[in-house]
């Protein structure tokens, strides 16, 4: 049974989850109508390298105290595990301030090449240290997840999401045309982020600067670091290559659409971090390490609403771009909607398997089964993108959702054991993704008409196909 506090809780979780990528989507119209198309394409370059340097900072360190947290029995053993991971976090933080400042310089001058004008002092390397102070307030949050502070959470991320779009908005009025506003933002917003960190790791966590506490965490977060680090290059790597193919106008058009769809990821994100304990403490308390049926109602929840998100995304969005932004060279990105949905219509599947794993500590089997989806966007991007540029990285990415999902499904069952309506869990994204794959054959141009009924298909099948978890939400929404 879906509980009343779930749904309570995840409502809190969800909406302070997606405040900073909300902070993002709220700042583009304000990039795309203030910034020339080279300047735009330099941030989000210096984005991309921040999310680079985040995940080596954080360490999966917010991964892993969500698995470990749920397995522990008492308060004291609570609040040393906590203060370890706060602990690793400081120490892995200076090592990569010490190495990026050392090789930053030089990474930029492999990867960017002179016309872009992309310069590591000051700009890449303020991009570190908000990559720093990103990882240990998002490390922090998922300790307020776990201790059960939910307003708090959504507290300190309205305090970031505020500080982030008011200090970049008026950076872009006072200095048009600038990297000032939008990375200063980023900087000053994460200082201030940084301290309430530490006040969080301050309240919850007993510190015992013990090296053999350190040792074992470092080595059972070096696996779900190698994951991190796939989804980064399976979500970032193809604006790299993009960069010799095409003009910097479709890129920036690619790249604004992709940005939207952060509110999805972000969305999917948030949920999962709250589906997850509940699913670890369901299997917890089972005799065998297998998926209930109460366990699957989560999921396949997950799976429907994540349709219906993506629906209503392919019509809203466009709208929301014309509106709001003045630059007609924005509106091609329209025609990758698609495609593009069907990437994250996959992402329901991995969250399925992904689960077992992590709950069954299969961290190394993970890592393989993300390591195929790497190789496979390396090579699919290699090879497309020079012969049909932007939907070239689209069918890449296609594909690896593909690979990962083949792969880890069926390695998954040998680890732990996955009981499910495939349906529910497989079917609905494959079809999804069919329609959407014969909608861009037959129509080439974003047609809002396609769309609608897309949104009326889906909600009929959804409806007749998950009527018994649909109904357990709304009785669960009832009693709030």
């Amino acid at each position: 049974m879906i509980r009343p506090s779930f749904l309570s809780s995840s409502i809190v979780y969800t909406i302070g989850g997606a405040l900073p990528m909300l902070a993002g989507i709220i700042l583009l119209p304000f990039y795309t109508n203030t910034l020339h198309a080279e300047v735009y394409t330099q941030l989000l370059f210096y984005i991309s390298i921040s999310l680079f340097c985040q995940m080596f900072f954080s360490w999966s360190t917010e991964t892993v105290f969500g698995i470990e947290f749920s397995r522990l029995k008492t308060k004291p053993e609570a609040r040393v595990f906590t203060g370890t991971v706060f602990e690793l976090l400081l120490i892995m933080g200076f090592i990569w301030i010490v190495l990026f400042s050392i090789f930053g310089n030089f990474i930029f001058k492999a990867l960017f090449n002179h016309n872009l004008n992309m310069q590591f002092w000051p700009w890449g390397f303020y991009a570190v240290i908000t990559a720093m102070c990103n990882a240990v307030f998002k490390t922090s949050t998922t300790v307020l997840i776990y201790q059960q502070q939910a307003q708090r959470f959504l507290f300190l991320n309205g305090i970031n999401f505020i500080l982030t779009v008011s200090i970049a908005i008026i950076g872009l009025y006072l200095y048009p045309n600038s990297l000032y506003g939008p990375l200063y933002a980023r900087l000053f917003s994460g200082i201030v982020i940084l301290g309430m960190a530490v006040l969080v790791f301050k309240t919850y966590a007993q510190f015992t600067l013990s090296i053999k506490k350190w040792i074992p965490l470092f080595k059972m977060c070096l696996p779900l670091v190698g994951i991190v680090f796939s989804g980064w290059i399976i979500g970032q790597v193809d604006r790299y290559f993009l960069l010799h193919h095409v003009s910097t106008a479709e890129l920036n058009a690619y790249d604004l659409i992709l940005k939207c769809f952060f509110g999805i990821e972000f969305l999917q994100n948030s949920l999962s971090a709250v589906i997850y304990p509940r699913v670890f403490e369901l299997w917890s308390s089972s005799a065998t390490a297998s998926t209930t049926t109460d366990s699957n109602r989560y999921f396949n929840a997950f799976t429907a609403l994540n349709i219906l998100m993506l629906c209503v995304f392919n019509l809203a969005v466009p709208a929301f771009i014309k509106w709001l932004v003045k630059d007609p060279a924005y509106y091609i990105s329209f025609n990758y909607l698609g495609l593009l949905s069907g990437t994250f219509a996959a992402r329901s599947i991995i969250y399925f398997f992904q689960a077992g794993l992590l709950y069954s500590k299969q961290n190394r089997q993970l890592l393989r089964f993300h390591f195929s989806g790497i190789a496979t966007e390396l090579v699919l991007v290699y090879i497309l993108i020079p012969l049909i540029g932007i939907f070239g990285a689209i069918v890449a990415s296609l594909a690896v959702r593909f690979v990962q999902t083949f792969t880890m499904g069926l390695g998954a069952s040998t680890a732990f054991v996955f009981k499910y309506n495939r349906f529910k869990i497989l079917g609905l994204p494959a079809v999804f993704i069919a329609v959407n794959s014969i909608c861009i054959i037959f129509f080439s141009k974003y047609t809002i008409a396609v769309y609608c009924i897309q949104l009326l298909g889906f909600s009929i099948l959804i409806y007749r196909m998950y009527r018994n978890e649909l109904q357990a939400v709304l009785k669960a929404l009832l009693k709030l």
